[in-house]
């Protein structure tokens, strides 16, 4: 009798020991079931887990999911503290995440339409805060900063703004995010090296990577392009600029010569700095009085 009982265990052990060999297809991970219930993660590959009916396994893709969007931001113009008009700024972005074998006992209980859903809902609404605190030419401009910033929130433990002092940052517990682009600006390099050995820190995930149970690739944020309009305009503004650069270099000169010669007319000095400079003719003239008029006009002949 017991012989017999000890035939048909050992047989039985022996099913369960070469039933239980099952091949995890390539590129995925399996969650292993015991009794309806999870109990661990199954790596690629032929792995060995309880037959059925006591176990089961359920495969899940190791290929990066592609996340992409493209997202119209509201940003300021202001005058000083005075708020002014608003313009939209329209951001392309794209990322990865793929199932975190160490978590996949949470990713299993996501589908991948609500995780998708709920990383754009809060990217969005992190655009759109950065967005109201900038003016339009300046949030363009900051196209490095913000990438840094979404980066940060999907992949970090612990964001940089909300642990200034670590980056030196005395009298302040969080960067307020009308000048979080600025921080993230002057510490790209420190939080850059944050980012580049986030994936030798297995054990620190985001607050997203930790509630859906993935693992988030890099953020990446195409440059946004100004409108015709602001263009035309940003042009116009570095003429200007480039006009007044110039007048106050002409001045800057007229007082040099009549300090070093002042008995020279100031009218003579004006000529010698505008042979000196090769100042277009008729733009430096003197008034009654002795002050200096400086005028740039391009359509001027030179000397």
């Amino acid at each position: 009798m017991y012989t017999i009982l000890t035939l048909l265990l050992l047989v039985v052990a022996l099913w369960i020991l070469v039933a239980g060999w099952r091949d995890i297809t390539n590129n995925t991970i399996a969650a292993a079931y015991l009794c309806g219930r999870y109990w661990t993660a199954l790596e690629q590959g032929w792995q060995w887990w309880w037959p059925w009916p006591f176990g089961r396994h359920e495969e899940y893709s190791r290929k990066p999911i592609p996340i992409s969007d493209t997202v119209k931001v509201n940003t300021k113009e202001s005058d000083g503290d005075k708020p002014g008009g608003s313009n939209k700024v329209t951001l392309d972005y794209s990322f990865t995440f793929q199932p975190d074998f160490n978590l996949l006992g949470t990713y299993r209980r996501w589908d991948v339409e609500t995780i998708v859903a709920d990383l754009k809902a809060e990217i969005r609404s992190q655009l759109s805060i950065l967005g109201g605190k900038h003016s339009y030419a300046d949030f363009i401009k900051s196209h490095r900063a913000i990438e840094t910033i979404i980066d940060c929130l999907l992949r970090l433990d612990v964001l940089p703004h909300y642990d200034p002092k670590s980056f030196g940052l005395t009298g302040v517990d969080v960067v307020p995010p009308d000048k979080r682009i600025a921080f993230y600006d002057e510490h790209h390099h420190e939080i850059n090296l944050r980012l580049k050995s986030e994936v030798d820190r297995p054990g620190r995930i985001s607050r997203f990577e930790e509630k859906y149970g993935i693992d988030i690739g890099g953020f990446h944020l195409d440059p946004a392009a100004f409108s015709p309009e602001l263009t035309a305009a940003l042009e116009l503004e570095r003429g200007t600029k480039q006009k007044l650069a110039a007048v106050d270099a002409v001045t800057s000169k007229i007082d040099e010569v009549t300090k070093k010669l002042p008995k020279l007319p100031i009218q003579e000095a004006a000529d010698l700095v505008q042979a000196t400079l090769g100042v277009p003719t008729k733009i430096i003239k003197v008034r009654s009085g002795g002050a200096v008029d400086v005028w740039l006009t391009p359509d001027a002949e030179k000397v």
